[in-house]
């Protein structure tokens, strides 16, 4: 199977509320695991998935936000 390949505007695009730069800080900090190819880095889509669901909030089971 292939896995979709994002560049870090396609990222910052399917996170919305994040700049092009702030992609790009999360890359250097690691808080996203992507691999550099010239000056481009692709993000693979098991890893975006992966930090979108590690930035959620976790529930208590509340309703309420921890």
């Amino acid at each position: 199977m292939v896995e979709n390949v994002y560049t870090a505007e396609g990222a910052a695009a399917i996170l919305m509320k994040s700049t092009l730069q702030t992609v790009h800080r999360y890359l250097v900090a690691g808080k996203i695991k992507g691999f550099t190819v010239g000056r481009d880095w692709p993000i693979t889509e098991t890893d975006l998935h992966t930090f979108i669901e590690g930035s959620r909030p976790e529930a208590d089971g509340s309703g309420q936000e921890t």
